[in-house]
């Protein structure tokens, strides 16, 4: 009988050994696939379709200025970003030059900062001077108009023949001057 508990006592041992390389395995493989979308920066494209109509917004920027959909002039570029979000980090100083070079400057820029842990304000009043700029709670209604689900966005806007403010582009090229992209 003491012969056949070793033998299971060792089974489940090396079970055991077995489970743990394998955990020790997925680890290792969540952590190189985090780092590889990190190093990606991000989606080129967002998710929010080109030519979708803005919905209905409200907010109030870092200045204190009241900013709704129909204050954002034709080509404007809007954008989302979090705080702690890596490719939203890599991105904000490139983002930030092309904001620079925009014809119509921080008119034409519109930032959206979620807010998620009270860091974020820091990040929001860099952005304040080539951009107006507003921290919302998580998503929040902004992002709603726009249908975004992810950070870093950035988008165009341009109002259709009817006047209607709707998504011209879903991405926006930070390497290629402002006047040859809008």
């Amino acid at each position: 009988m003491s012969a056949l508990i070793t033998v299971l006592v060792l089974f489940l041992g090396l079970l055991c050994c077995l489970n743990i390389l394998l955990t020790v395995g997925v680890v290792k493989r969540l952590r190189e696939h985090g780092e590889l979308l990190a190093k990606q920066g991000g989606a080129s494209e967002s998710n929010v379709p080109v030519g979708l109509a803005v919905g209905e917004f409200s907010a109030i920027t870092l200045d204190g200025e009241l900013i709704e959909r129909d204050d954002l002039p034709d080509d404007s570029v809007v954008a989302f970003f979090m705080h702690d979000c890596l490719p939203c980090q890599e991105k904000v100083p490139r983002f930030m030059e092309f904001a620079r070079s925009l014809p119509r400057g921080r008119e034409q820029t519109f930032v959206l900062v979620a807010e998620d842990d009270g860091g974020e304000r820091e990040f929001a009043e860099a952005l304040a001077p080539v951009a107006r700029v507003v921290v919302t709670n998580g998503m929040g209604p902004v992002a709603g108009a726009f249908k975004v689900s992810t950070f870093p966005t950035m988008l165009r806007v341009a109002r259709d023949e009817l006047g209607q403010v709707r998504v011209s582009a879903n991405s926006v090229d930070l390497d290629r001057p402002a006047d040859a992209v809008l």
